[in-house]
């Protein structure tokens, strides 16, 4: 692991950012040798946020404010470089998410506000929790009109269902009929249901105000406990890799997992 010289400089030079490459660097307190953020970066990227604290006093974040300490005590902040030369952007996103899981597994109190890129499909995870995820059953059919939510992006592991249900609920550019039509919700997260929930009728809510997008619709989640086994089966057919499709209607019902993929491949075949 590099180090940028203790004195640190207002800006890298053009021959020392051109073998850089893509880095993915850490962030140190001098006072007491603890790594407070990971990030992935180009060019001056690393020396970004020192710029930051010291511009933007108006800003206050959790790694602005430790910059801050360490710089009102006469200190400056220590920079590293864990990797450099790094050729795609997706392996730079993979030596970041690894770096910052390492380092909380050692409990370290890092600064950074999201978790890693993909952390929630392939970071850390307990050996039974990992298990019990890549071994977990198909969904089972559902008779009543379903809408199948993907909820990558917002889902992180060990979040409470009362959570899940609020990155469920919306917004969504839904239709007429399935507003009128779904009764029952399914939030999915890397293929598999994170959490199971009825849709109160009549509750969907234009959502301008909230995300200035009058097209999109919220509705209120109740509690599904009839659904609740539902719970870490698997839909990943639903969703292949690759699918930008935030959401799929079931309104005749869900025909459950293996069936489901049992039928598209079927007009697999026939579309050849």
């Amino acid at each position: 692991m590099k180090s940028v010289s203790k004195k640190n400089p207002k800006a890298l030079l053009i021959e020392v950012k051109e073998q850089l490459g893509i880095y993915v660097y850490a962030l140190v307190d001098p006072r007491n040798r603890e790594v407070f953020y990971v990030g992935k970066g180009t060019g001056d990227r690393i020396l970004a946020h020192a710029k930051e604290a010291k511009e933007s006093k108006e800003v206050h974040t959790a790694k602005l404010d430790r910059i801050r300490a360490i710089e009102e005590r006469g200190h400056e902040v220590t920079h590293y470089f864990i990797r450099t030369g790094i050729k795609t952007d997706k392996e730079a996103f993979a030596v970041e998410q690894g770096a910052i899981d390492a380092l909380k597994l050692a409990g370290m109190e890092l600064t950074n506000l999201a978790a890693g890129h993909g952390s929630s499909q392939s970071g850390a995870m307990l050996l039974s929790d990992l298990i019990a995820e890549l071994a977990a059953p198909p969904t089972p059919a559902i008779q009543e009109p379903t809408v199948i939510f993907k909820v990558n992006r917002l889902w992180v592991k060990g979040m409470k269902d009362d959570a899940v249900a609020d990155i469920t609920h919306g917004f969504w550019k839904i239709g007429v009929q399935p507003r009128a039509k779904a009764q029952i919700a399914l939030a999915v997260a890397s293929g598999i249901v994170r959490g199971v929930y009825r849709i109160e009728p009549n509750s969907w809510q234009n959502g301008n105000r909230m995300s200035g997008d009058k097209n999109r619709w919220g509705f209120e989640p109740m509690a599904a406990p009839e659904y609740q086994e539902l719970v870490g089966t698997q839909v990943r057919s639903v969703f292949p890799k690759g699918s930008q499709t935030p959401f799929r209607l079931f309104l005749d019902g869900f025909p459950g997992t293996a069936k489901y993929e049992s039928e598209s491949k079927r007009q697999s075949t026939k579309r050849r």
